[in-house]
Formats: C-alpha cells, sequence, structure tokens
C-alpha cells in the first residue's frame, strides 16, 4: 500500500513539474537599434524546432521617456496570431534583459515575433541586436522592410521542459520518452515504497 502511494506520488509529481531553460547563444548584444517609437514595427523570425518554446528573452531599454514604455508583443505563425502580450520596459542608460512569455506555446516552424510600443506614448524603445546571424534562416524586418540579412534582434529562446520533454531529448521519441520515464520513476518509486514500508514495521513496537 505505503509503496503504491509513492508510486503515484512521484509519477504525480513527474508529471507536473517543469521547469524554464534557456536554449542558444547567450544573450549578447554587439550593437543598439532605435529607439523605434509607436509608429515603428519590428519583426523578428524564429524557427522552433520543438513544441515546448514559451517565450524569448530579449534587451531593451527606453529612452525619452519618464515612465516605463508599454510595447505589444505578439507571436504569429503564417501571418496567423497566436499569442499576445504587453511587455513594460524601463528607461535606461544600458539594455536590461527581459523575459517575454507568451499564455501558448509557438508550433514548430517559422514563427514571427512583432514588437511595436503602444500608440499614445512618447519616447521609444532602444533594442538589443546582433550582427553574426544569430536566428540563421530567420530574418528581421523594421516597417516590413529587410535592411540587413545578416542583423537579428538580440534573443534567447525560452524552453519549458519537463521530465518526459528530457528523456524524449536522448531517446528522441515522446511515446518511448514517455515509456521509458514511466519505467524509471515507477522502479524508483517502488524502492522507495519497500524502503518506507520497512521502515514503518521496523518502528512499529513489538506485541507484548
Amino acid at each position: 500500500m505505503v509503496a503504491a502511494v509513492f508510486v503515484s506520488a512521484i509519477l504525480l509529481l513527474a508529471t507536473l513539474w517543469t521547469v524554464e531553460v534557456g536554449t542558444g547563444q547567450e544573450l549578447d548584444p554587439n550593437f543598439e537599434l532605435g529607439p523605434l517609437g509607436p509608429d515603428r514595427v519590428l519583426v523578428q523570425e524564429v524557427t522552433v524546432r520543438n513544441p515546448d518554446m514559451i517565450g524569448l528573452q530579449i534587451a531593451a531599454r527606453a529612452e525619452g521617456a519618464v515612465q516605463p514604455l508599454t510595447v505589444q508583443a505578439d507571436l504569429l505563425a503564417a501571418e496567423t496570431l497566436i499569442a499576445t502580450r504587453t511587455l513594460q520596459v524601463f528607461p535606461s542608460t544600458t539594455l536590461q534583459r527581459q523575459r517575454l512569455a507568451f499564455d501558448r506555446p509557438a508550433p514548430v516552424g517559422t514563427v514571427a515575433v512583432r514588437l511595436q510600443v503602444e500608440a499614445g506614448q512618447s519616447g521609444g524603445v532602444v533594442y538589443g541586436a546582433t550582427r553574426d546571424d544569430q536566428q540563421p534562416g530567420g530574418v528581421l524586418r523594421l516597417d516590413g522592410q529587410v535592411e540587413f540579412a545578416d542583423q537579428d534582434l538580440a534573443l534567447r529562446v525560452l524552453h519549458r521542459r519537463s521530465l518526459w520533454t528530457h528523456v524524449e531529448a536522448l531517446v528522441g521519441d515522446l511515446r518511448a520518452a514517455r515509456t521509458v520515464a514511466a519505467l524509471t520513476l515507477a522502479a524508483m518509486a517502488a524502492g522507495l515504497g519497500l524502503i518506507a514500508t520497512a521502515t514503518t514495521r521496523a518502528l512499529r513496537p513489538s506485541r507484548p
């Protein structure tokens, strides 16, 4: 009975436990793009290889403003809006790392992140960018135009990972990953359950 409880509890924790991780190069801009006011639209294409991408880390700062500027960030796939959120960018003399997490995971394939300061605000946002083509196959567009093919918005992709996705990365298949992970967890939980049962029996007062 105790072993069964341990098995159920550990399997439940493995299903619910997730961790947010960044992949790819560390966020390291080598020049600033902007400031871009409400009339400017910045779009960066990103190639999504795993279905657990939940957002991005970018570098930005507000300029020419006293209060933080609100930026609308949209996630699009094939021109279809997938998710949207707003981002508060604070005035600063240096670029600040910003976490941009969407309420829906990005689909696998090419997606685009569209950034625009909301209307009615004075000042603009300066974004960290790079000249070394950190997003191969993805272009950076400013007001609909690609200015330099080797320039990208400096960003780091954020993923939400669980035990299942870590094992999947090792074995290369989601169904096999879940089987391997479940068997491993069941074995661990059964072992812990047997230990707990033996300990309980050892501590139980003996009958006179």
